[in-house]
């Protein structure tokens, strides 16, 4: 999976915007809110590295799988590189991008000297645009597509459980390991992974059901019991939950002394460090059962058979 085998580093806290032009525009970087940064260290403008080879668009997303997508090339040193990072200037229509992850708070001295809070977020080099597959008309080829998803999730979160049990031998309490996690690259590298097999399995089943001729459903998170084995996902403030897996032990009915809002929520205890956390079920997935060699080998027997077609 391009993008996921990094050394381990943690992500930067504290950028400082040079007093340089865009090396794709020639726009001053001062004078701009909305960058990117390569994983070379460089930043561009944003709008300017969505049009880079490399990264996924509208015209080019409907052929290729997001997987397709190589590395850039930074226009300012010409070496090969990833987009890592897009860093934004706080508004109030600021939210968060579904493939770029949650934000976090990042110190910025912006060029004329004023240092200031920016909120930035994680990609992959491929995750600019989601999965265009409205083109895809044979359900066999998107009921696979969803299965390789899903199959995909599974073992980014069992990698992802490996880089925990790393950061928990290095850190003594629940709170500095979750702070390591939350800032780690490595980590934040397979939940950005993640992000995108989730945006393309709700893409895959709004195909299904277009092409089954049933009407299209917006996701509003499924109900879980006692005891469910689920995943977190797309938890924007606390980035470092998501991609950990759990259980879910108690279900918190809305306008409850325990649950104040107006919508259901789940008491789930993580896998890691028992952390107890409550979540809303559109923050939550059921959990795969474990990958066996079994279910991979059919897997791969099916990719064949379509292959052939």
């Amino acid at each position: 999976m391009n993008g996921l085998m990094l050394a381990p580093y943690p992500l930067p806290q504290r950028y400082t915007i040079p007093k340089d032009v865009c090396g794709i525009c020639r726009c001053s970087l001062a004078l701009t809110s909305d960058l990117a940064r390569l994983k070379c260290g460089h930043l561009h403008c944003w709008q300017c590295v969505k049009g880079l080879p490399g990264c996924a668009d509208a015209d080019s997303s409907a052929d290729k799988g997001m997987e397709d997508y190589g590395p850039l090339s930074c226009p300012t040193c010409h070496k090969g590189s990833e987009l890592v990072e897009r860093i934004r200037k706080p508004s109030a229509s600021l939210v968060p991008d579904v493939c770029g992850g949650p934000f976090r708070d990042v110190t910025v001295t912006e060029a004329e000297g004023t240092v200031a809070v920016w909120k930035a977020s994680y990609y992959l080099p491929f995750c600019v645009n989601q999965e265009v597959v409205v083109g895809w008309g044979d359900l066999n080829f998107v009921n696979w597509k969803l299965e390789t998803a899903h199959i995909v999730a599974k073992l980014t979160r069992d990698t992802l459980a490996v880089t925990c049990k790393r950061l928990a031998a290095s850190h003594k309490t629940a709170d500095a390991i979750f702070e390591a996690l939350r800032w780690d690259a490595e980590a934040e590298a397979f939940r950005a992974g993640l992000r995108v097999k989730d945006a393309l399995a709700s893409a895959c089943q709004d195909q299904i059901r277009r092409l089954a001729g049933r009407k299209h459903k917006k996701r509003s998170g499924a109900s879980f019991g006692e005891g469910s084995c689920v995943w977190v996902c797309g938890v924007v403030g606390r980035p470092e939950y998501n991609g950990l897996e759990g259980k879910v032990t108690a279900i918190l009915p809305p306008n409850t002394p325990d649950n104040k809002s107006d919508v259901t929520r789940y008491h789930v205890c993580l896998s890691l460090c028992g952390q107890l956390v409550s979540l809303r079920a559109d923050n939550l997935r059921g959990s795969d059962t474990p990958m066996t060699d079994a279910k991979l080998m059919a897997h791969c027997f099916r990719t064949m058979s379509l292959g052939k077609k």
